[in-house]
Order: C-alpha cells, then sequence, then structure tokens
C-alpha cells in the first residue's frame, strides 16, 4: 500500500513511481473538489476520473454528438452501478454503436484530460492499492505514462495563457459573429457553436461539452480570434443585460400604461378615477375638429397669413392624395 499528501509528492511523480515498477492496481486521488481514481496495469495507464460518481466519458462523446441519451440509456439503465469509462467503451465496441478507434481516441482524451486536472491538485490524499488487473480490451489500450504526462505538460504550461485569453470560469461566452469554415483550427470547433447562448459560462461549457478546461479553452481561444465569439464578465454580458434592461421597461410599461394599478381596480370594482382627465367634447366625438374654436396656448399658432380656409384647403388636398 502506498498513501501519502499531495502537499508533498503531485500525480505526476506518483505515476512515475508506479511505472518505474510496473505496478498494476487503482490509485486513488482524494481531494476537496475531487473523488478521482487511476487504474494501472503493469505501469500503464487503462483509465482515469476525477469523478466516480459521473460517467465522465459518457458525458464526453453525448457531449460530442457521438452517442444519443437513448444509447446510454439502453446500456445504463439497467445497470446495477455506474460502470466505469473502460466498460462503457466496451459496450459501445461490442454492441457495434461506435467504432473501436473513436472508443480509444475518446476514453485516451479523456484519460489525459481527468490526470491534467489531477495534475494541478496540491491539497488533498492519495494512496494506491496494488491488485491484479484484467487484460485491456480491444477497445482501449493501456497508455504508457511517459506518453501522458508529455501532453499533461504541454497542457499544464499553455492553461495560464488560455485562462487569461477566455477569461475566468464564471465568464459568459456570446456568439457575436458568423461562423465560417477555418481548415486551420481546432477539428471539434464548430461542435461547441450549439451550446453556446449568450448565458452559458465557460465553466459550464466545459462541464455541458465534457471535453475538459483545456480542449474548451483551447477551441474558445479560436473562436475568439476568429471573431465568432465574445466573452465577457457575467455581469457584462449582453444578453444578461438586455434580459434586466427588459425587466425594467416591462417595469415601466405597466406604471405608464397604468398597468398593475388599473388592472388591481378593475378587479375589485372600482371605477378608474377620469376626473383629472380631459372629456371629449361633441364635435371631437363626431370626429369633426372646428380649428375656429380649438386654438390653445399648447397648440402651434396659426401663421398670420395662414386663415382658416386656407388650411382648410391644404387639409382637403392631403385626403384627396391619400
Amino acid at each position: 500500500m502506498l498513501a501519502g499528501d499531495l502537499h508533498e509528492f503531485s500525480v505526476a511523480e506518483i505515476l512515475r513511481l508506479l511505472a518505474a515498477s510496473s505496478k498494476s492496481g487503482m490509485l486513488h486521488v482524494d481531494t476537496p473538489e475531487h473523488d478521482a481514481r487511476i487504474e494501472l496495469r503493469e505501469g500503464r495507464i487503462r483509465q482515469a476520473t476525477t469523478d466516480v460518481s459521473r460517467a465522465g466519458l459518457a458525458r464526453r462523446l453525448l457531449g460530442s454528438g457521438l452517442v444519443t441519451g437513448e444509447t446510454l440509456e439502453l446500456l445504463l439503465g439497467d445497470a446495477d452501478r455506474l460502470v466505469s469509462d473502460l466498460e462503457l467503451a466496451e459496450m459501445l465496441v461490442t454492441g457495434d454503436h461506435l467504432g473501436s478507434g473513436q472508443v480509444a481516441a475518446s476514453l485516451r482524451e479523456q484519460t489525459i484530460s481527468a490526470v491534467c486536472t489531477l495534475q494541478e491538485q496540491r491539497g488533498g490524499t492519495f494512496t494506491f492499492a496494488p491488485g491484479v488487473v484484467d487484460p485491456a480490451r480491444a477497445a482501449a489500450v493501456a497508455i504508457a505514462v511517459p506518453e501522458v504526462l508529455t501532453v499533461v505538460s504541454e497542457r499544464t504550461a499553455a492553461l495560464p495563457r488560455l485562462r487569461q485569453r477566455t477569461g475566468a470560469l464564471g465568464a459568459v461566452v456570446t456568439i457575436v459573429g458568423p461562423a465560417l469554415p477555418d481548415a486551420d483550427g481546432p477539428e471539434d470547433a464548430w461542435q461547441l457553436l450549439p451550446l453556446i447562448d449568450g448565458r452559458r459560462s465557460v465553466g459550464e461549457l466545459s462541464s455541458l461539452w465534457g471535453r475538459g478546461e483545456y480542449e474548451t479553452r483551447t477551441v474558445l481561444a479560436h473562436l475568439l480570434e476568429a471573431g465568432v465569439v465574445d466573452v465577457e464578465a457575467a455581469e457584462q454580458a449582453r444578453v444578461g443585460r438586455l434580459l434586466t434592461a427588459r425587466e425594467h421597461l416591462s417595469r415601466l410599461e405597466d406604471g405608464l400604461a397604468g398597468g398593475p394599478d388599473t388592472d388591481a381596480s378593475l378587479a375589485a370594482g372600482v371605477a378608474p378615477d377620469t376626473s383629472t382627465r380631459t372629456q371629449p367634447d361633441a364635435a371631437a366625438a363626431s370626429g369633426v375638429i372646428d380649428l375656429t374654436e380649438r386654438r390653445t396656448a399648447a397648440r402651434m399658432a396659426i401663421e398670420p397669413t395662414m386663415d382658416v380656409a386656407t388650411v382648410r384647403r391644404l387639409l382637403a388636398g392631403v385626403e384627396a392624395l391619400a
């Protein structure tokens, strides 16, 4: 049994030690944010997850559109426990739901993403329980630790720049421009667009897409550079401002139109107060306006050379044009 504190050892250091001694078993990593597991066979990583209560691979495949909810319900609906990523991979391949290449590539990315997240942890504990592990299934070949850690190192080094470019996890992403094809962009860049609704944050998109922080931020950075999306603090997000302004406008409309007060009075059977309103005279009610009798201080004065007969002729001409 190997155990220790993540303040003293990083996940990468622990994995190098286990790889050097070709260990098989399960590495448990417990932090305030994660209940993680990394399974090894003869010093190679078979699968890794940051949360044993969630189906990480299923979320990734669902967010990428590679599987449907109906397929996952078919495979997992009758299970008496949450299957591991490796078990789900085998189900997908043996049931001809996905090709072995697609499943293996997704499982590899899911494993690297989990190790990348755990490598950043500096609080918590770890334990390694050695044990016999079944031979790797055809759906997912175990990955060499140096290969995983090389990718993890590159992503860990790139994350600070990506975080600075794409904002805090709580920043809101909004589509601001047309989504034009770009052969130089990430392969899955346009898969993220349907999930962007102007309200979801960077962290929410990462969780919903199921691809992890690094992959999500990489795609967002590309979309930002292409002018397709914008990332703003939640209080500055356009949709949020628009919704707040619309709520304020609705209150103004109700108030100025006598909305709530008038509606409440009518509901109570009280007639609206019209004592201060100007009552229409008989001429106005009939639709005829006598210009000789409707002069008030508030109206524009008629030019001295513009007599009533001239005005009436002008009105008649306008009506004829209509």
